[in-house]
């Protein structure tokens, strides 16, 4: 049985639903825009008489914009723009397409990281950025490339042997899974540790790269 049920919440902000069915709940928070804002799982009620309590934390949401320039350096007009925010609440895809000047702008993003991709024919380009907090502007401008290969991507050698080239520049498995492994965490191949001062960072790459012939 699917239960669907909407309180409003009051000035100081409590809610409260009164004479709930026993079952597994969910909460999500809709702001004036009808925007998810904030979501609980895992509600339980097993018995009669059970009160659960539950305080939530509206997410903030912040704007994105940026240029997008072509190969050339030229600003790159009617470019397509997607988002991805990462947040792992509200997160997920937006799209825009950019004006006469090159300029996208995206409202609304959930505070976290994003990475925004831009396509204008065969030109692809990628930029990575952080939104810290409620309310912030980020820039994150993005140069199209006309050697452009989207990650991650499958190439095959004059022997037909099998490369899986991932987003962090390693092999995922190979010619008939040399680089399997245990197919969990202990697997791929040629994977790159940039090192400073005796502390190691795996190198993660991004979804788009560049091919040199």
């Amino acid at each position: 049985l699917s239960v669907l049920r909407t309180t409003p919440v009051a000035v100081d902000g409590s809610f409260r639903f009164d004479a709930v069915l026993l079952g597994s709940y969910a909460l999500d928070v809709l702001d004036g825009n009808n925007r998810v804002r904030a979501r609980e799982t895992g509600l339980a009620l097993g018995a009669n008489g059970d009160v659960v309590t539950r305080n939530l934390t509206l997410i903030g949401l912040g704007n994105v914009g940026g240029r997008v320039r072509n190969p050339n350096g030229t600003p790159a007009a009617g470019a397509s723009v997607s988002l991805w925010s990462a947040n792992p609440v509200i997160g997920g895809f937006r799209s825009a397409t950019t004006n006469a000047q090159g300029d996208y702008r995206m409202t609304g993003v959930p505070v976290g990281v994003f990475t925004a991709s831009a396509s204008a024919g065969q030109a692809l380009g990628e930029a990575t950025g952080t939104v810290g907090h409620d309310g912030e502007e980020v820039t994150a401008d993005i140069q199209l490339i006309n050697n452009a290969v989207t990650l991650p991507a499958n190439r095959y050698d004059a022997n037909n042997f099998f490369f899986d080239v991932q987003a962090n520049g390693s092999l995922l498995t190979g010619t008939s899974s040399a680089y399997g492994g245990d197919f969990g965490s202990n697997r791929g191949a040629f994977l790159l540790d940039v090192v400073r001062d005796g502390v190691a960072t795996r190198f993660t790459g991004a979804a788009i790269g560049s091919t040199e012939e």
